[in-house]
């Protein structure tokens, strides 16, 4: 299963807690990207380095054999290719999206929060808060499902029950 939304949306919190029920691998492209942006440092741009973070999280998917939940954005327009390609080289038949729905104002609340010096740093691959914001400016918009998956959508501005979610996605299986 994968896990969408933009920055700030709830995706890794929901994405290893839906892991840890399910007693699966959580493949999060900030949780590769980051010790290879340590290993290259500036040599590799941010983004050439998140295709590459990528590429390393879906061939450990492709070996994985009884699932996992895959974390990162998704784009419709600009990377639906990408996650078309990268769930075909993981040999995934079938497989659900996990749309994480959040307002602007929550999530520039979060990034804030997550930015703040007084929070754990952010790693310098992530750029600073204005790039992150800058993202939203961009792309959020038209942030949605990618349209590729059948969708289950979290609200993630309000609690939810994770064994629910479990089920909903599990109805999609059936």
């Amino acid at each position: 299963m994968i896990v969408n939304g933009m920055p700030g949306s709830g995706k890794s919190t929901i994405g290893a807690a839906l892991a840890e029920v399910l007693g699966c691998p959580f493949l999060s492209k900030d949780r590769v990207k980051e010790p290879l942006a340590d290993i290259v440092g500036p040599m590799i741009d941010s983004r050439p380095l998140g295709g590459i973070a990528m590429d390393t999280v879906w061939a450990m998917a492709g070996a994985v054999e009884n699932g996992v939940v895959v974390d990162a954005v998704w784009l419709r327009a600009r990377d639906r290719s990408f996650l078309e390609a990268g769930l075909a080289s993981a040999g995934s038949p079938r497989a659900v999206e996990v749309w994480c729905h959040v307002d602007v104002e929550t999530a520039r609340e979060r990034l804030a929060d997550r930015y703040d010096p007084g929070s754990p740093v952010r790693h310098e691959v992530h750029g600073d808060l204005t790039d992150v914001l800058a993202f939203w400016d961009e792309h959020g918009a038209d942030a949605g499902p990618t349209g590729l998956l059948p969708v289950v959508t979290v609200d993630t501005t309000k609690p939810y029950d994770v064994g629910a979610l479990v089920q909903e996605i599990a109805d999609h299986f059936a």
